[in-house]
């Protein structure tokens, strides 16, 4: 089993371990997006985590965009590029799109999210709007091809998750700073690993 794909199962399962011995009145939810990773490389590469997805999996998605930034955007918004407005890497989302976390948020979730690619920070994508915990550390200044872009590696990120849902502690050369866990609301965290890029 590959590091990343223990990370991400590690995730998986202390997320959904975080929740057990109470009913919350809605779930919570971890939202899990994986840069320029190809889906038939899951079954082969990450075997555990093709089998968590079971007869849930998608087997015909296609990305709006073959860029980040749009691809994103339009998970968060429902929308395609050319209706949010993000057609390319470092074009923030306009204010006046309504985002998914927003809502969540509307409707009584805690929401954060912890982002390992440098194009998806606030200044260049718009898309902290509607997190209560939202964490652009990039601590691996080199690395991913081809001009060594700042990125944040699975460990730094699942460590960064761990500690903003009240189950460890925050890596030292990066955030999260809160817990996103309070009382018996339930969370949305959306983590998004940039590991594959530069594989």
């Amino acid at each position: 089993m590959s590091r990343l794909t223990q990370q991400l199962c590690l995730a998986i399962t202390l997320a959904a371990a975080t929740s057990c011995g109470r009913t919350p009145k809605q779930p919570n939810v971890l939202f899990i997006t994986i840069d320029t990773l190809r889906a038939d490389r899951i079954a082969t590469q990450m075997p555990h985590v093709a089998q968590l997805a079971g007869a849930s999996r998608v087997d015909a998605a296609i990305a709006p965009r073959a860029k980040t930034s749009p691809s994103i955007a339009t998970l968060l918004t429902g929308l395609p590029p050319h209706e949010h407005g993000v057609r390319d890497l470092l074009s923030p989302l306009p204010d006046k799109v309504p985002l998914l976390q927003e809502q969540l948020q509307q409707h009584g979730w805690r929401t954060g999210a912890i982002i390992g690619n440098w194009v998806l920070k606030d200044e260049h994508s718009g898309l902290a709007r509607g997190f209560d915990v939202w964490c652009e550390d990039l601590p691996q200044v080199t690395g991913v091809p081809p001009h060594d872009a700042p990125q944040r590696t699975a460990t730094s990120l699942v460590d960064g998750a761990l500690a903003t849902l009240g189950l460890g502690q925050a890596p030292k050369d990066a955030g999260p700073r809160s817990v996103l866990v309070q009382h018996d609301a339930p969370w949305f965290l959306w983590l998004h690993f940039m590991d594959p890029h530069g594989a």
